[in-house]
């Protein structure tokens, strides 16, 4: 069968689940660092409007109470 070719276990699947987890949050991370460097001037501007419209002067800093969107996110202007 094609499934006994591919050698498929259950460690080897876990395995790369959690490889790609890893270098997804490590290449997250390092892009992150990229964008507030200002080395690529038109994305880190675009990104530090993104950090003002959610952590702006009239917005609060996060809650201790959990996880939520930020208001700019789950709400259409104006509303």
């Amino acid at each position: 069968m094609f499934y006994e070719r591919l050698h498929v276990t259950f460690v080897g699947v876990v395995a790369t689940l959690v490889d790609s987890v890893v270098v997804a949050e490590f290449a997250g991370y390092w892009l992150h660092r990229l964008l507030h460097s200002d080395k690529l001037p038109a994305l880190s501007r675009g990104h530090l409007i993104h950090h003002f419209l959610v952590y702006g002067p009239q917005q609060p800093m996060r809650a201790g109470d959990g996880w939520r969107l930020p208001r700019s996110f789950c709400c259409p202007a104006g509303e």
